[in-house]
């Protein structure tokens, strides 16, 4: 017999507040480092507790079979939440949701439009010429910034983030930004993309657990998401523009055969151009953060475990002549690159918890009846650092991933690592992102022997987790 929904623990709560307090001047944790917290209550409370943040509870899930009962009751069109800030300047300012924001079947019929192409496992391959450019171009900028004596680079994070930038911007907009030209002009297209994107994202990562004032009076914060949001759709709609006259009309009936996202979106005759354009936009700026921090990450986990670095330098060796452009069979050959990744992964969880969704049944989870319409929080970023699924889980060991380097390290459950989400709603821009941390690190790695002798980066909470210090790598040139 299941337990009462009223009957689960949870930290105590105040009225109108909550437990929001505890993420104030007033308690002992912050929201941008909600997993420390989100990790003392699973050891207080057990692998299922409640938490009610205002007037929203969220039921926090820390068990492989609550979470895969979870997704395996989604229906056709699984509901996450979506950012409050978003919403509201949807209503005021008549934007278009994209589709991380869409629900239902405004959601369904977007991302069936792309989803054939975006997920198939060579989706990324037909963009490897262009990023190969890009990579080689972040390259060159990290020697020509490096000091000569630490080996360090002055804002390595900007950079990596720019490179993420001028990478993704090959696939939504099938052509070069130039974000990482060293001569930005002001008013130039490149230099409105960064402002925009930067603007629009701080925005959204500021108000994500902020106090909705927004809701009641255009804030500072509120006006910046909107001037970035406008920034974007202009710029996205003028490439998108000069991209249709280069491609030409396309019948309809050849979106099936097209090989990349922006033809796929043009002459899919079933999205609007304001789909078009909320799409792409929603495609760029996830995959800048989201991709900087993952890589940047990546990066300092190899800098600090020297013999990984060195076996993972030995393997791109093996596989890849040095200068030579990284082709699909490169990278299906290089199993260690992709552990350590995925290891990196573990380590620094890409988003804040987990994956989220609204039950869409009454289920039985950790015992609890947990009614239809509850907010669930499936908690990966903490189970990953577990030792009940992962042996050793504080040190940085690729070899986990890989079946026969493991020896007699257990593999993890499913539903314990799941970095780009699960089913319907899981990562649209997964092959993507994994293409350009590969390409990013195979060139960095084959070029430079990294270094870190500083103090541990940690991670902060915002829309994606991110380095919470600077990124200080020493780059030696290997020659």
């Amino acid at each position: 017999m299941a337990l009462p929904f009223s009957a689960m623990p949870g930290p105590r709560c105040v009225p109108i507040f909550g437990s929001a307090l505890n993420y104030t001047k007033l308690g002992p944790y912050r929201f941008e480092r909600l997993h420390l917290a989100k990790l003392e209550y699973y050891q207080r409370y057990g692998r299922i507790y409640k938490e009610k943040l205002g007037p929203m509870t969220v039921v926090n899930l820390f068990d492989p079979v609550d979470i895969a009962k979870v997704f395996r009751g989604e229906g056709k069109y699984p509901k996450r939440p979506p950012m409050p800030i978003v919403y509201i300047a949807e209503k005021r300012e008549k934007f278009a949701l994209g589709i991380g924001s869409l629900q239902g079947e405004a959601w369904f019929n977007v991302r069936k439009s792309v989803q054939k192409m975006m997920m198939h496992p060579r989706a990324a391959s037909v963009y490897l010429p262009a990023q190969n450019e890009v990579a080689d171009d972040f390259l060159q900028l990290l020697l020509d910034k490096r000091d000569r004596t630490s080996g360090e680079v002055s804002e390595l994070f900007s950079y990596v983030t720019k490179y993420a930038m001028e990478s993704i911007g090959t696939v939504c907009f099938n052509t070069r930004l130039g974000v990482m030209d060293d001569d930005l002009c002001l008013g130039s297209d490149a230099n409105k993309m960064i402002s925009s994107s930067q603007a629009m994202f701080d925005a959204v990562q500021k108000t994500m657990y902020a106090f909705p004032w927004y809701h009641f009076f255009r804030t500072r914060l509120y006006s910046q998401f909107v001037t970035g949001k406008r920034g974007c759709n202009e710029l996205a709609l003028k490439y998108l523009n000069a991209a249709r006259e280069k491609f030409g009309e396309v019948s309809s009936n050849d979106s099936e055969n097209n090989d990349s996202f922006l033809s796929a979106v043009l002459s899919n005759k079933a999205l609007s151009n304001e789909d078009a354009v909320n799409l792409t936009v929603d495609l760029f700026t996830a995959g800048i953060d989201s991709t900087a921090s993952a890589l940047s990450f990546a990066l300092y986990h190899l800098a600090k475990n020297p013999a990984e670095q060195e076996k993972l330098y030995q393997e791109i060796s093996t596989v890849i002549p040095r200068g030579c452009s990284v082709s699909v069979s490169h990278i299906d050959n290089m199993p260690y690159l992709k552990a350590c990744i995925k290891e990196s992964f573990r380590l620094n969880f890409p988003v804040e918890g987990g994956t989220r969704r609204f039950l869409e049944e009454d289920t039985v989870l950790g015992g609890y009846m947990v009614p239809k319409g509850a907010l669930i929080a499936m908690n990966n970023q903490v189970m990953c650092l577990q030792e009940e699924y992962f042996e050793r889980p504080e040190e940085f060991l690729p070899e986990r991933w890989l079946k026969k380097d493991s020896r007699d390290i257990q593999a993890p459950p499913p539903f314990v690592m799941m970095p780009f989400g699960y089913g319907p709603r899981m990562c649209i821009g997964r092959r993507f992102a994994e293409q350009e941390i590969y390409l990013a690190l195979i060139k960095i790695v084959q070029t430079f022997r990294m270094e870190y002798h500083h103090e541990p980066i940690g991670m902060i909470n915002r829309v994606f987790t991110m380095p919470d210090k600077a990124l200080r790598i020493a780059l030696f040139p290997r020659d």
